[in-house]
């Protein structure tokens, strides 16, 4: 739902689930359905007993490995450009430095 009215009924506003938990409505963060079968089939990785789910043919399971390769191989790469970046800025710095120019550096005379 997006909007405060469905059916001509005003909907309430529900609070964050943080908000409940530090007023002491609800015991602690959410716990899955589905954390004891993962602890039980998988050890407790969430990772591996997707892995085993695609292994054994789960088209959902599949998909959700697939996604989450691209996005793994998406951050690295935006990890490798922005470390990139950096060196290109701290080549630039040094190049300043050695022609006593530095950033931020005031010789008082």
């Amino acid at each position: 739902l997006t909007t405060d009215r469905y059916s001509g009924i005003a909907l309430p506003h529900l609070p964050k689930r943080d908000v409940l938990v530090s007023a002491g409505y609800l015991d602690g963060p959410r716990r899955s359905a589905l954390t004891p079968l993962v602890e039980e089939q998988a050890g407790g990785d969430a990772e591996i007993f997707l892995q085993k789910l695609a292994d054994e043919g789960n088209v959902a399971a599949k998909a959700a490995m697939d996604e989450r390769s691209r996005r793994k191989a998406e951050a690295e790469e935006k990890e490798r450009i922005i470390l990139e970046q950096r060196g290109k800025i701290s080549d630039k710095q040094s190049e300043c430095n050695n022609e006593g120019g530095g950033f931020g550096r005031h010789e008082s005379r």
